[in-house]
């Protein structure tokens, strides 16, 4: 029963890893182009498999856990301890948050949770040639992602209407298909997307991937080569905060791979460092300002309104109350903002239950590495930084074709 469970774990992670990427694309293909949506069932289907089999490797996970005794992890309690405070939360506002709201924001707000808590078990179970596979399935789909992103830009994303997306650009519109083109304040040019359905979610995956094909890809060329239209293709997201996280990202690496200078030269490099902040702010400020001024600061007060509205009731007014959720039962409140979102939905005890979580996974994948640091650590900590970061200024977690690459690359590194 046991190697049953294991290798229906391990195709299950297979399929995830190989799709997700591809769900934005396909999705649309099959909901739009064939007009698959007019029929509920399938359309349903199509739309929350990812979250069934994220489902079903918990299910696993757990069976496993209980057959062979093993404890739970400090990350595992924080998870728990994490959905425990949202139930009490959304339970003690149940007036407000209709049951509706709480299948959408449980969904939105736990689907990534619930695949980390499976992948603290499962990890310890697949073989080394087993992850060996599922590293090789994840380079393979990016490298397909990528590719095909670099020739929808030269053949011109009006083409993406050939397959189902909506001819129009820049608009979202709740159960119709995503615009073919996003274009940034006043530029006529479409932001690169792939075959995801929005520049920012595919710029988060590539956050993800270029560590991946760094460190993790051995031939010379070809990691050069893929990185070098990585980083091109981020390029043309025009997603500022992903060049920013990827910024953190480079400099976080260059402070790790120059540790020993820093202890030796610790005087002159903390001076230039000042230096360095001090000018950076500078910029940072005036490059602030001229993005505000280009989006007409509506990022800044949507943010604003969830700070306001999380002083109004630090203990949280419930799960799908704010995020991608709410605009699946209201108007929709974004505040742009990962953690003022968990901040607004399960209030302060919320919002230190999930930074407790990354504390310790980021414990748990440097754990017993002073000495030395394996190139899965140094992915899984780059690539969880990058997207941590890009989640002060967006909502990525909501995409499964991020998560799902991401969290499998920290449930790696934590093996480690």
């Amino acid at each position: 029963m046991i190697k049953f469970l294991q290798k229906t774990s391990w195709v299950l992670m297979i399929i995830l890893l190989a799709l997700t990427p591809l769900h934005g694309l396909l999705s649309t293909f099959l909901l739009y182009k064939l007009e698959l949506v007019n029929y509920a069932g399938v359309s349903l289907l199509i739309a929350a498999w990812k979250e069934l089999l994220v489902g079903l490797l918990a299910v696993i996970a757990v069976v496993s856990c209980l057959v062979k005794r093993r404890e739970m992890t400090g990350v595992q309690w924080f998870i728990i301890g994490f959905v425990a405070v949202g139930l009490i939360v959304s339970l003690t506002n149940w007036q407000q948050v209709s049951l509706t709201q709480f299948i959408w924001g449980a969904r939105t707000e736990w689907s990534f949770l619930v695949l980390l808590f499976a992948l603290v078990f499962l990890m310890r179970e697949w073989t080394k040639q087993q992850v060996a596979t599922l590293v090789k399935v994840a380079i393979g789909t990016g490298v397909v992602v990528l590719v095909w992103g670099l020739l929808v830009q030269l053949v011109g994303s009006e083409f993406l209407v050939n397959l189902g997306y909506r001819n129009d650009w820049s608009t979202f519109y709740l159960d119709q298909a995503p615009a073919f083109c996003q274009k940034e304040g006043g530029v006529d040019f479409c932001r690169m997307q792939s075959t995801f359905v929005g520049p920012n979610r595919y710029a988060a995956y590539l956050l993800v991937m270029l560590p991946l094909f760094w460190f993790g890809i051995k031939r010379t060329w070809q990691k050069y080569l893929l990185v070098l239209l990585g980083v091109i293709s981020l390029g043309l997201t025009l997603s500022s905060t992903a060049w920013m996280a990827l910024g953190l990202m480079v400099v976080v690496y260059l402070a790790w791979f120059y540790r020993r200078l820093w202890l030796k030269y610790w005087k002159v490099i903390g001076g230039v460092g000042v230096v360095v902040v001090l000018v950076g702010g500078v910029l940072a400020i005036i490059f602030g300002n001229r993005v505000l001024d280009a989006s007409g600061s509506e990022h800044f007060v949507r943010t604003l309104a969830a700070w306001h509205t999380f002083v109004e009731n630090p203990l949280g007014f419930g799960v799908g109350t704010a995020g991608p959720a709410s605009y699946k039962v209201g108007d929709g409140f974004i505040p742009e903002n990962w953690y003022l979102q968990v901040a607004v939905n399960t209030g302060i005890f919320g919002l230190v239950m999930f930074m407790a979580i990354w504390v310790e996974v980021f414990r748990k994948i440097h754990a017993d590495c002073k000495r030395k640091v394996s190139k899965w650590q140094l992915i899984a900590g780059l690539a969880l930084i990058g997207v941590l970061a890009q989640n002060f200024f967006l909502h990525t977690w909501e995409e499964p074709g991020v998560y799902v690459v991401l969290l499998f690359l920290v449930g790696v590194g934590s093996k480690e």
